[in-house]
């Protein structure tokens, strides 16, 4: 009677260990990644094309080559 119980706790810590791993390998892969978004708007306030570029939520880290002045 003992036996299933203990074959779904088996079954039950190997999945959560499983889950820590990928979890914890998604929270380092994401650390080095960034995310580019493009939107396309238009207004006619504006007649010439512009651009912008937004970098946020960096959480302290640094991204390319750091060029000495």
């Amino acid at each position: 009677m003992f036996a299933p119980v203990k074959k779904l706790k088996s079954y039950l810590l190997c999945l959560l260990v499983i889950l820590i791993v990928l979890s914890a390998a998604d929270l380092l892969a994401s650390r080095y990644a960034l995310s580019v978004t493009h939107i396309t708007s238009s207004t006619e306030k504006i007649s010439s094309s512009l651009r912008i570029v937004q970098l946020a939520d960096l959480h302290d880290s640094s991204f390319g080559k750091i060029i000495p002045d």
